[in-house]
């Protein structure tokens, strides 16, 4: 229970200072509502239902009827447990790997039907959800079975409606046209994406120029959180114990110690780890000078929304190459697909009828950078972390993504 207060005070605390930053900056990147992530979230129904054509094949064996009693539906329905790990390699392309019984494009007489999926059809559809060199990883075995049971209802579902002809119904037109639409810029953002990645030596000539991001410090650091509801009734003002302990950790005082009597004195427990290792961009902008300490050294006392912070220099050392390949790869592929996608859209700007919308503003492409990340939903930030690990790393558009060591 006390370690869950700490780290909704961490989280708190987090949040404010995120909300800060991002009023000031304003600023928010027309590649948050064109990110490969969110359209990916669009375009998996779209592809589902729209954009792909798996072949459906017949049964040889037409004329006869087949059908399976409830208890094999059952079966057939519901997820197994896999005894055997899947071997993919060994099913040749042709080869069925989904079979849906009692479903067809055109039934014969009788209605005795089936719909085949090769090995060959199904890697179509799972590469076009997901495809090679996205955000998305590799999908385990288990998620590919739950797309296949997820498409074989998809493609029963959708044999019914053609049968009845609500296919061509104005509803499904229009849904399909605008289906296809989120397909297409799906498909542009990931092409745009993929002409985006950094040669090397590009990355070698981004490392030349910023190496002084390319470094990692060992550092303390002590926080004192503001009044969460769980502080002492009595406690001292926040202020008054961050400058007396401030005072101390420049005389010499030990920062654990120091930590552990702020949280006393506020009436807090579970006091954090003081030390850390981090580089530049893992911190807040507003605390990166901490890189210009010397070792032994002691930050000045920084007074956030939400908490009080101040930092001890210990050892700093830079990071060669190919421990921060993959990041600064990361943020060049950023700032260049942000640059083609703002070049192709920059001109776009939607006029709309006052008098059917009303005359609130409206949001324009040209207008997107300057919405408040809290107002948009913020930017993609990584969970919070507890008391005592490193600041949270938070992406603005002007440096892009950290550079994080590889381990």
């Amino acid at each position: 229970m006390l370690a869950c207060t700490n780290t909704r005070i961490a989280r708190r605390i987090y949040v404010r200072n995120v909300t800060e930053r991002a009023r000031k900056s304003r600023c928010v990147s027309i590649s948050y509502y064109l990110n490969p992530e969110r359209l990916m979230r669009y375009a998996c129904v779209t592809l589902l239902l729209a954009g792909l054509a798996v072949g459906q094949a017949q049964s040889p064996t037409q004329g006869q009827k087949r059908s399976a009693s409830p208890s094999t539906r059952a079966v057939q329905e519901k997820p197994q447990r896999q005894t055997n790990a899947a071997k993919p390699a060994k099913v040749p392309p042709s080869t069925p790997v989904v079979t849906i019984e009692g479903t067809c494009a055109k039934p014969v007489a009788g209605g005795a039907c089936s719909t085949i999926v090769t090995r060959q059809e199904f890697e179509r559809l799972l590469n076009a959800v997901n495809p090679p060199g996205a955000a998305q990883p590799e999908p385990p075995p288990g998620a590919k079975r739950e797309l296949a049971m997820r498409y074989a209802r998809l493609l029963a579902a959708a044999n019914r409606a053609r049968q009845a002809g609500l296919d061509k119904s104005p509803a499904a037109q229009d849904l399909i046209r605008f289906g296809t639409l989120q397909a297409l810029a799906q498909i542009l953002t990931l092409n745009v994406l993929e002409k985006s990645k950094p040669s090397d030596a590009e990355i070698q000539q981004f490392y030349e120029k910023n190496k002084a991001r390319m470094r990692q410090a060992k550092l303390q650091r002590v926080m004192l959180p503001a009044d969460t509801g769980t502080n002492k009734q009595d406690a001292p003002p926040l202020s008054e114990v961050a400058k007396k302990l401030y005072e101390q950790a420049k005389a010499g005082a030990d920062f654990n110690k120091l930590q552990a009597e702020g949280f006393q004195t506020l009436g807090l427990q579970n006091p954090p780890d003081t030390t850390f290792s981090a580089a530049p961009d893992a911190l807040p902008p507003q605390h990166q000078n901490v890189f210009d300490l010397k070792p032994g050294e002691v930050s000045q006392l920084f007074d956030q929304p939400g908490a009080y912070y101040f930092y001890k220099m210990g050892s700093i050392e830079p990071l060669p190459l190919d421990q921060v390949n993959e990041g600064i790869a990361r943020e060049l592929q950023q700032k260049k697909f942000q640059a083609a996608m703002e070049s192709m859209l920059k001109n776009i700007s939607p006029k709309l009828n006052e008098d059917y919308f009303g005359s609130s503003p409206i949001i324009g492409f040209e207008q997107m950078r300057e919405i408040p990340a809290d107002e948009a939903g913020g930017q993609r930030q990584q969970t919070p972390a507890p008391p005592g690990s490193p600041v949270p790393q938070q992406t603005s558009p002007q440096q892009g993504p950290p550079i994080k060591p590889q381990p």
